[in-house]
């Protein structure tokens, strides 16, 4: 090879070079990826953000009947359970898309901006700018620090952005930014993704309507009010001519069987969402009760709080001591802080008194 050639070799980016914006971030979850200080079994899970009440029986019971369809393909784009949703919701089945968890919809969300300009939430949930860099966006930081309002986003959009990451409530806050209608409205240019992934826990006065706007894909994971995360099935409302380029772009068959099942339960369970929104009311509030005296707690509109403990890392790994798994919001760029779920009265008084005695040692 030429000295020319060997030159144009080492400028070449290794692959570890290319992939650097694509690492997989942290998430919240006990994965078995590390050895914990107490049995897996032991570890009572305050990092993943999901219901405390658990799954409803109907949906695990139509998840279970859809093991037997194993053997038969999942309709590609899950038509049926299209048509179940969008008439439960009032719209038509063009407004309406699934995908594997909410995750999958915002990477396809990102598709339609190739080669644009984003804004992303700072501090935010990691995979929207993962999501942006994998299609080559450029990004701009929404800086929403631990108390996010619209005026954030209507300052990062106003420099001129093609599209804009919502997350409502916002995570890992846990608060709602306000009247994200009057954004949208405001820049009918810009697409507005709005995660709604925590809705179902945040007081009904402070839910967006975001049906009518032309610019709004607004995505909904069954994952947290439903407590089913290992079968991976969200789903996005959005006008049909957007529906429709999110389809050109969408692999086939990413909702498997047993997660179309248990989707299609979870229609009708109103009742089970209000018992849970007024169950995570009373354990967010007898949490931040009993630890707001001793610690900063951010308000919060959804099923977790976010609170200042000084070293984050630190604090994860002492109660990791005590069997207690909560999320070290240092990979958000919140190093002082955690990010606790709302769990059962016994579970959450039993991290009420391990943080205490934290803040007692220091």
């Amino acid at each position: 090879m030429s000295e020319e050639g060997d030159r144009s070799r080492e400028r070449m980016p290794t692959w570890s070079q290319r992939s650097a914006d694509f690492r997989a971030p942290e998430h919240g979850g006990l994965h078995g990826e590390r050895e914990l200080p107490v049995e897996g079994d032991r570890v009572v899970d305050f990092s993943a953000n999901l219901n405390p009440l658990g799954p409803p029986v109907a949906v695990l019971e139509a998840a279970r009947s859809g093991v037997r369809e194993v053997s038969a393909y999942p309709e590609p784009y899950s038509r049926s359970l299209r048509d179940l949703y969008a008439e439960a919701l009032g719209l038509g089945r063009g407004n309406v898309l699934f995908g594997r968890g909410s995750t999958e919809l915002i990477f396809l969300a990102a598709a339609l901006l190739r080669g644009g300009r984003v804004a992303v939430e700072s501090p935010g949930f990691a995979e929207y700018r993962r999501a942006a860099r994998s299609y080559g966006l450029d990004t701009v930081d929404v800086e929403v620090g631990v108390d996010p309002s619209i005026e954030d986003y209507r300052e990062a959009v106003r420099g001129g952005v093609d599209g804009c990451f919502v997350c409502t409530p916002h995570n890992p806050s846990g608060r709602a930014p306000g009247d994200v209608r009057d954004l949208v409205e405001d820049f009918p240019d810009c697409l507005f993704v709005v995660d709604r992934a925590y809705a179902a826990f945040e007081p009904p006065d402070r839910s967006p309507e975001l049906r009518g706007p032309k610019n709004v894909v607004e995505l909904h994971s069954l994952t947290k009010s439903f407590c089913i995360p290992g079968l991976r099935v969200g789903y996005l409302t959005a006008p049909g001519e957007i529906v429709d380029a999110l389809l050109d772009v969408k692999q086939p068959w990413t909702v498997s069987q047993v997660a179309e099942s248990a989707a299609g339960a979870c229609i009708g369970e109103e009742e089970f969402l209000d018992e849970s929104r007024r169950f995570v009311e009373s354990e967010r509030e007898f949490l931040g009760n009993r630890i707001g005296d001793r610690f900063e707690v951010a308000p919060s509109d959804a099923n977790f709080l976010l609170v200042e403990v000084g070293d984050a890392s630190a604090a994860k790994e002492e109660l990791l001591e005590d069997g207690l798994l909560v999320r070290d919001c240092s990979s958000f760029g919140l190093p002082e802080h955690v990010r606790i779920s709302v769990r059962n009265r016994s579970d959450n008084e039993r991290l009420v008194e391990a943080l205490l005695r934290l803040q007692e040692r220091r």
